[in-house]
C-alpha cells in the first residue's frame, strides 16, 4: 500500500473508516484479526514472472544480501533482500482461567454449523435476501458472501 500516513483509528466494520499504514522496509504490523477487520493491498508485482513455488522448497542466504529460493539442489528463483516481502501470521489462545481453556479444549461451548448458518439466514430473511426455505449450499455462499464480505478502499491522500 502506499499512502502519506495512517488515518483514523481503523474501521469499526466494513464501511467503517480506513486506515492506511505505509509501508516501510523491514517493518511489521501486529493486530488481532479475529476483531478488527482488515484486508492487504495486491503487492507489486516485478518485471519478471514468478516461480511457482512448491511444498518442500527452501529459502537461503546467497551471500551479499541475496536469497536463493531452491527445490533440492535446484536454485528457482534468486533475489535481493529489498524484492522480499515475508508474511508471518500466528495464532495464540488467551484464556480468563483454567476453566476456560478447559471449555475451549473440550469444545463444551463450540457453535455448531446448524446454528450458524441458522442465525446467517435468519438475518438474511430480516434483511429480505433469502425467503422462508435455506437456499442450496452454493447459492448460499454466494449470497452469504455478497451480503457480508465488504473490503473498504483506500484512499489515496
Amino acid at each position: 500500500m502506499s499512502s502519506s500516513g495512517a488515518r483514523g483509528p481503523g474501521p469499526q466494520r466494513a464501511d467503517g473508516a480506513v486506515r492506511v499504514h505505509d509501508v516501510r522496509f523491514n517493518s511489521g504490523v501486529i493486530l488481532d484479526t479475529d476483531s478488527v477487520f482488515h484486508g492487504v493491498d495486491r503487492v507489486l508485482e516485478g518485471r519478471d514472472e514468478m516461480p511457482r513455488f512448491a511444498p518442500g522448497m527452501q529459502l537461503r542466504a546467497a551471500g551479499s544480501g541475496r536469497w536463493r529460493v531452491t527445490d533440492g539442489d535446484r536454485v528457482v528463483g534468486e533475489y535481493s533482500w529489498e524484492d522480499m516481502r515475508f508474511s508471518v501470521s500466528w495464532k495464540a489462545y488467551c484464556f480468563r482461567d483454567e476453566a476456560e481453556r478447559e471449555s475451549w479444549r473440550t469444545h463444551e461451548r463450540d457453535l455448531s454449523l446448524d446454528r450458524v448458518l441458522d442465525t446467517l439466514c435468519n438475518d438474511l430473511r430480516q434483511r429480505e435476501r433469502i425467503g422462508a426455505e435455506r437456499p442450496a449450499n452454493r447459492e448460499l455462499a454466494e449470497i452469504l458472501v455478497d451480503e457480508y464480505v465488504r473490503f473498504p478502499s483506500p484512499t489515496p491522500d
